[in-house]
């Protein structure tokens, strides 16, 4: 797409530059990137390090002020704040992986994959139940071993600042911990988890 952005002669450069930069690359590519590796990789290891000291604008003023922006169209979400927060650390690991591969794998960077929404199983059939029960075969589909095996760094990493650590952020990623492993067993989604 980048090339294509380059070469067309209705866009000023200055538009094209923005696009480029702005958008892909710090929105598409950056910010991923480091989301994940800051809060869910950095934070965590930095608990186990006690000579590793990271600011509290760098760990609490610039992700809330980031998350307030974001919140501020819809101001009556304002109370799921803190459940958003713990979704997008988490769902930074998926968009590094899709930015990584997006740019590394350029033989598919023109394919489109349309994803199943909920509403248009409503529209097309009102007798379809949103929340089916799964086979036991489809349960094991629902584990995704990624999320669980973060969880179970962030739970080492938590439960050491906890006992031997500094006691610092033991909280904070003990909640990033319980979203991995809500994500990691599939209870979000169009189908009710394994019971």
């Amino acid at each position: 797409m980048g090339w294509e952005i380059v070469t067309n002669k209705g866009v000023s450069i200055w538009k094209k530059w923005h696009l480029l930069y702005s958008f892909l690359f710090v929105r598409r590519v950056i910010a991923p990137i480091l989301t994940f590796l800051f809060y869910c990789v950095v934070i965590p290891l930095s608990a186990m390090v006690p000579e590793v000291h990271i600011p509290v604008w760098g760990l609490v003023y610039i992700p809330t002020a980031i998350t307030v922006m974001n919140a501020i169209r819809n101001p009556g979400s304002l109370h799921l704040m803190p459940f958003w927060i713990l979704f997008e650390n988490v769902m930074s690991m998926h968009r590094m992986r899709a930015a990584l591969t997006g740019l590394l794998e350029t033989a598919h960077v023109n394919d489109w994959v349309v994803t199943e929404k909920v509403g248009d199983l409503v529209k097309d059939d009102f007798d379809v139940p949103l929340l089916e029960p799964l086979k036991p075969t489809e349960c094991v589909e629902r584990i995704y071993i990624p999320e669980l095996l973060l969880a179970l760094y962030l739970l080492i990493c938590a439960s050491y600042d906890y006992v031997l650590g500094s006691q610092t952020y033991f909280m904070y990623i003990y909640l990033q911990a319980l979203a991995f492993i809500v994500l990691g067993f599939g209870f979000v989604g169009m189908k009710t988890p394994c019971s």
